[in-house]
């Protein structure tokens, strides 16, 4: 994955983070360092924190990422387009699987980015 890429993913996961409001659940926080799909809540560069939506999970190629989502589901879902997989959950900490859950939010600013990436 190119460095604009990592740019672009790394705004999505800020922007998120930067959105939610009031506690409701915790979610794990990670970019990549100790973030895998063999995932370790222990390692260093994982967090948590509260979360007034739902919780997301997203891999794209080898970069996973674990954080809030301002949008509350109530449910769980996965959806995979191409390399890419988004999981959406909605109970404390439900993001440290390496099952996915998807929300169509969720699935449309992945679409966005996989197309803006795409392009250059």
């Amino acid at each position: 994955m190119t460095s604009l890429s990592l740019i672009l993913l790394g705004g999505c996961v800020l922007l998120l983070l930067a959105a939610h409001g009031s506690s409701a659940i915790k979610c794990y926080v990670c970019t990549n360092l100790g973030c895998a799909d063999e995932f370790d809540k222990n390692a260093s560069g994982v967090t948590t924190i509260d979360c007034a939506g739902s919780c997301i999970k997203t891999k794209a190629g080898d970069i996973v990422t674990r954080t809030c989502m301002p949008i509350g589901k109530n449910d769980d879902e996965c959806k995979e387009i191409d390399d890419t997989s988004v999981c959406v959950c909605d109970s404390d900490l439900c993001n440290g699987g390496s099952a996915a859950a998807y929300s169509i939010v969720a699935m449309g600013s992945l679409a966005l980015v996989a197309a803006l990436v795409t392009r250059m």
